[in-house]
């Protein structure tokens, strides 16, 4: 019998299996197509492949409606475990969310010169944002403490000083407003410098300074930061300004130096003290006096009607520019009046005060805290939120930190003016009356230098006792605190927050707050102390018992969370909390 012969070797399948993308073999299927048999490869369909499961299989708009639903930290978290989240996280919306639901809304100011959300990346935004969210937290943590420091020695010497003069002490430290924190000033005998902190803590460089004939007796610093004059200062005689005088500079970053803005000549008792500098605007002496620096120069005087509150024993504590008006806190009584300038325009009936409310007990010192959420508060003529006032008091051999609010009154941005003192029935001031009787903390007998920022984070220097390792030992501490507003309201502020996809969003944020009754919902603002000391040095009997400490001056920069301090050997530390 004959054998078989064997199938041609063309339908033979020489080809080996191939691989799925996963690297899977793939099972070949026999299929007879016009009589012939064929090994089909179905790699070119593909494999059946799971469906995904979890997080990652949510829509990607589920996805950001729970990143904006967790913390910041949680959102970077969240970043690094898949490309998916990392790049919804990084989306611009998100973090606009993040700038209006946890700092403005929280009336934390948004770190960074010149804020405009509309030409700002989104990389930009989540820059602001985290410095903004970590300086929170670490303020208001139970250990606050610094992340990074710097030290840099402020003194000089001159040649033609005397051997008294070389005094290196830094007798005043402040950050310049609009600069995100890394321009400093100080004042070192008769030099007043100019000195760039980065951001990262790097080398301290020198950009201008400023040397006085005579010493300075006071320096103040502008609190706008589109002024063009950046501070002023007031010096006695001298041989070639044999006149006191104040004198305004401006700070030229280009050529590094100041500039002679404007100069004030008159008797020393009529010069001092400086109380602030807003604008154009130099207030100053007692009774009030307004110098408009700006061409033409003006003098103005401004007084109470009907009340000798210039009068010993009731002197000036602190002065504040509000919008269009002037508040002005003395030892025992309380004045309002206008501004001398509103929106680069000067006011022409801005000399009258009036004297809203007196106390029994006598303050010592008195800070002012302006929080607003709107971006625009500047045009505003009276602020949205509660204006509180802090003073520290001391009665029957107790010192207390005393704090009143002042609520605003219904739509004060949109009615019309009223001049104060008018017999008018209707109150003419942007708020309602406070209450005479306020809220109280108890505070050590050593405590000085009340300080508080823009957002209401502030510290005050007291000597505690201070244990380190196994010893004891008292040291000079700054005390931090931050005033919040009502809880009841904030939550309600969270839960009707509507989700901002423009800049227009963000700024009309603060419009529900205009129409809010705060006197008649609120508690006001709550001032919450620190669990531990901001800073602490240690001090020895000898400064105790004179109260000349080693810490002579301190500064706060409250929007990027930094805090500079100056001693009496010439040295200055610049600590960032953010």
């Amino acid at each position: 019998m004959g054998k078989t012969a064997a199938p041609p070797a063309k339908h033979r399948s020489t080809r080996p299996p191939s691989k799925c993308a996963e690297g899977l073999p793939v099972v070949a299927v026999v299929a007879t197509v016009a009589g012939e048999r064929r090994d089909v490869d179905i790699s070119i369909i593909g494999p059946h492949r799971r469906e995904r499961t979890g997080i990652q299989s949510l829509p990607n708009d589920v996805l950001l409606l729970i990143l904006v639903n967790v913390g910041v930290r949680d959102v970077l978290a969240l970043r690094k475990t898949c490309k998916q989240l990392r790049d919804l996280s990084r989306t611009r919306w998100l973090w606009l969310y993040f700038l209006k639901g946890r700092v403005i809304d929280q009336g934390l100011p948004v770190p960074g010169k010149d804020v405009n959300l509309s030409a700002l990346s989104d990389r930009d935004l989540e820059a602001r944002v985290l410095r903004a969210s970590k300086f929170h937290e670490n303020w208001c943590s139970p250990h606050p403490a610094a992340r990074r420091r710097v030290e840099f020695d402020a003194y000089r010497t001159i040649v033609d000083d005397s051997a008294e003069a070389h005094k290196p002490t830094v007798r005043h430290v402040c950050f310049l407003p609009g600069h995100n924190g890394e321009l400093l000033i100080t004042v070192v005998g008769r030099i007043i410098t100019c000195w760039e902190v980065p951001l990262d803590c790097g080398d301290v460089y020198r950009v201008a300074e400023w040397v006085c004939d005579v010493h300075p007796e006071q320096v103040i610093v502008n609190d706008d930061p589109k002024a063009v004059a950046v501070l002023a200062f007031v010096a006695n005689s001298s041989v070639e300004e044999p006149a006191p005088h104040i004198c305004a500079l401006s700070l030229d970053t280009f050529h590094g130096r100041f500039e002679r803005c404007a100069m004030l000549k008159g008797p020393i008792d009529t010069l001092v003290p400086l109380h602030a500098m807003h604008g154009d605007c130099v207030i100053f002496s007692d009774p009030l006096k307004t110098w408009l620096t700006s061409s033409p120069m003006e003098v103005r005087t401004h007084k109470a009607s009907g009340s000798e509150t210039w009068e010993r024993g009731n002197s000036v504590l602190a002065v504040k520019v509000i919008g269009r008006y002037l508040l002005v806190v003395r030892a025992t009584t309380f004045e309002m009046g206008l501004a001398p300038t509103f929106n680069n325009m000067r006011v022409a009936n801005a000399g009258a005060m009036a004297v809203f409310m007196t106390s029994d007990l006598v303050a010592s010192e008195a800070a002012i805290v302006v929080r607003s959420t709107s971006l625009d508060s500047h045009r505003l003529e009276w602020p949205t939120e509660p204006v509180t006032v802090l003073t520290r008091v001391s009665s029957d051999e107790i010192d207390i930190v005393h704090q009143m609010d002042l609520f605003p009154s219904a739509r004060t941005s949109g009615a019309p003016h009223k001049t104060l003192g008018s017999q008018e029935k209707r109150h003419p001031f942007p708020f309602t009356r406070p209450a005479a009787c306020g809220r109280a903390v108890l505070v050590a007998p050593s405590c000085r230098d009340l300080l508080v920022g823009p957002s209401g984070k502030g510290f005050w220097a007291e000597t505690r006792n201070v244990s380190q390792r196994r010893s004891v030992h008292p040291a000079r501490c700054l005390v931090g605190f931050h005033l919040t507003r009502d809880d009841k309201l904030q939550s309600q502020s969270q839960e009707g927050m509507m989700v901002a996809t423009e800049v227009d969003g963000l700024q009309k944020s603060a419009q529900r707050w205009a129409e809010k009754d705060w006197a008649a919902t609120s508690e006001g603002n709550t001032l919450h102390l620190c669990g531990d000391a901001l800073y602490a040095r240690r001090c020895d009997m000898s400064e105790i018992m004179w109260k000349r400490y080693m810490v002579a001056s301190t500064a706060l920069e409250d929007t990027m969370g930094r805090l500079a301090i100056g001693d009496r050997n010439g040295r200055v530390e610049v600590l960032d909390f953010a």
